[in-house]
């Protein structure tokens, strides 16, 4: 996405690319994928924004945070990219024991570090080769600028989230190499320019400023001012992923959620839970069971999300008693302590269920997980939740917003911009490149809210009572979830 310096977007383009589930709890990417994308997405959008090269002042990145592919001296990638829904660091005993040891003392994901202990006992001789272990980030940074350099938002491999710096400490912890750990430098600061031959590919001028821009769900939190203490926003992507923005280092005595670095200049965090498959299993929802509506709005010429709302909506609040548990990729989320073995599960099919009701059923399941989400992040950050800002691609939806605003009870903000994480990106550039010299200043003046999304209190009382029942269905199939996985 191309953004002017008052954060109107000029010109967008996007592009998918796959994601490899050879098995179950497998999820794999590859590197290369990562930067063809990122060259023909970046012309195009120059393309249909009539951007020139020389326009662009600047450039800020923001990505998906918790996938690291081993890579050469030369950033060849040596093995696929390990995913963040990957739970073989989990089945594979690389997190367990390591994430115990050393997440409590620092807050360390061990994302990275997890998944290349399990890259090496697939692939030992990945090992000789070894040189870093980067992020979607750093990679992209590398193939622009020719350095390897990320920044604290990210969760770097081994890194002390609480000192925003990589550990040696913890390498020791985990078991793996310090010295394939990735340089970090504050968020806004301009960590190279664009070399000549990433500007023969990306279409960039050569000598454009490269600003450290933040992990997607920091970046997302600058794009809808949540910078100050006391705010909190909800993303909705492959995941959703609800921030409350922290001054101070605080951690959850309950271990279901940790800090992690905000993609600031100044030393600070957010606390954050999340479910990882609220998105996908919408996605997925449309891919397996709405060919027909896929088909339609390609022919109309409109998105097909905006026919499955329109479905959706015909349908009371509660679903008539559909309950559905997104829990698509398996592992519950962190308001849940997790299960490797959770699945995804209709539960109160009747005859009178139609696709209309799954459908309901499916948004309303991401609005659960957000409530539950939110109750976890007020306990832990001490903050009563009464607006919620919406961002993310599910921030489209008009009915989704509602169903939010219902279930949480909660008034929902809708910014201007719905991919905030790339306009985040975008001020953090704009700051580095000197246009913005405070920070806040940036923000204020780049982001803008344009809609508010009041709760239904009569929808509020009947989701309360629903809600438990979401909850017990969950809590009912633990025991079952984990008798299943035992079959083979």
């Amino acid at each position: 996405m191309i953004f002017d310096v008052a954060g109107k977007v000029i010109g967008s383009h996007y592009e998918e690319f796959p994601t490899q589930r050879p098995a179950v709890g497998v999820a794999e990417q590859n590197a290369e994928d990562w930067w063809r994308t990122t060259c023909s997405t970046l012309k195009e959008a120059m393309k249909k924004g009539k951007v020139s090269a020389g326009d662009i002042v600047a450039v800020g990145l923001t990505n998906q945070r918790g996938t690291f592919v081993p890579v050469d001296k030369n950033g060849k990638p040596l093995y696929a990219a390990m995913v963040w829904q990957d739970v073989r660091r989990f089945t594979m005993g690389f997190w367990g024991e390591n994430i115990k040891k050393a997440g409590p003392i620092r807050g360390s994901w061990g994302f990275g570090a997890s998944g290349l202990k399990v890259i090496l006992k697939l692939a030992p001789n990945v090992l000789e080769k070894l040189y870093k272990v980067t992020g979607t980030d750093s990679y992209i940074n590398y193939k622009l600028t020719g350095k390897w350099v990320t920044q604290p938002s990210n969760t770097s491999y081994i890194e002390d989230m609480e000192k925003q710096e990589q550990s040696r400490e913890l390498a020791e912890a985990y078991g793996v190499p310090f010295e394939a750990a990735i340089n970090i430098v504050p968020s806004g600061t301009v960590i190279g320019e664009v070399t000549a031959e990433a500007a023969k590919q990306t279409g960039l001028k050569a000598g454009t400023p490269c600003v450290a821009g933040g992990g997607d769900q920091q970046c997302a939190s600058v794009g809808t001012a949540v910078v100050r203490p006391g705010t909190m926003q909800a993303t909705t992507g492959t995941g959703t992923f609800i921030e409350a923005h922290l001054d101070k280092w605080r951690l959850d005595p309950k271990s279901r959620v940790t800090p992690s670095p905000a993609a600031t200049p100044s030393k600070e965090w957010i606390i954050e839970s999340y479910h990882p498959s609220t998105g996908s299993a919408l996605r997925w929802f449309r891919d397996e069971f709405c060919k027909e509506e896929v088909a339609l709005a390609e022919k109309k010429g409109v998105n097909a999300y905006k026919l499955i709302d329109d479905m959706a909506e015909k349908v009371k609040p509660g679903s008539e008693g559909l309950v559905f548990l997104p829990h698509i990729s398996p592992g519950a989320g962190a308001a849940d302590y997790g299960n490797k073995n959770a699945s995804g599960v209709f539960f109160g099919v009747t005859f009178r269920t139609t696709k209309a009701h799954m459908a309901r059923a499916v948004l309303e399941a991401n609005a659960y997980e957000i409530r539950k989400c939110v109750n976890v992040v007020e306990e832990v950050s001490g903050i009563k939740v009464k607006e919620i800002t919406v961002t993310g691609g599910g921030a489209a939806s008009k009915l989704w917003n509602q169903i939010i605003a219902d279930v949480t009870g909660a008034t929902i903000r809708v910014p201007e911009v719905f991919e905030s994480t790339c306009l985040g990106a975008a001020v953090l550039a704009a700051y580095g490149a000197g246009i913005y010299k405070d920070f806040y200043k940036a923000v204020d003046t780049m982001t803008r809210l344009v809609g508010r999304v009041e709760p239904n209190m009569a929808n509020h009382d009947l989701y309360n009572k629903w809600m438990p029942i979401y909850e017990d269905v969950y809590k009912s199939l633990l025991g079952t979830y984990d008798k299943a996985a035992g079959i083979k």
